[in-house]
């Protein structure tokens, strides 16, 4: 299996908790810093790092999605949600119900 992500890509990264839980945490933009070896389970790992932390993170890439600059919102499975999509559904959440 290949590497989909390459150096200096800018990437969402799905914070893990204990066990596999998803974790709650804030959602930074980290950027690929190194591609490395495929491991014995065939899943691409990637070092990465935010500039919003004092450390780097080893992670499979099932774990990241693409980050996109123009919409500053991640894309996953090539599927794109532009943001006048959410500013509408925040609109349609705070109307009462009668």
């Amino acid at each position: 299996m290949e590497h989909i992500y390459h150096i200096d890509d800018h990437v969402h990264h799905q914070h893990q908790g204990p066990q596999g839980r998803d974790a709650v945490e804030p959602s930074h933009v980290y950027t690929i810093l190194a591609l490395l070896p495929v491991e014995a389970d065939g899943r691409p790992r990637y070092r990465i790092k935010s500039n919003e932390e004092n450390f780097e993170r080893v992670v499979t890439e099932e774990l990241l999605s693409r980050f996109n600059q123009a919409a500053r919102l991640p894309i996953q499975s090539g599927i794109w949600i532009p943001d006048w999509l959410f500013k509408r559904a925040d609109l349609g959440s705070s109307r009462q119900r009668g």
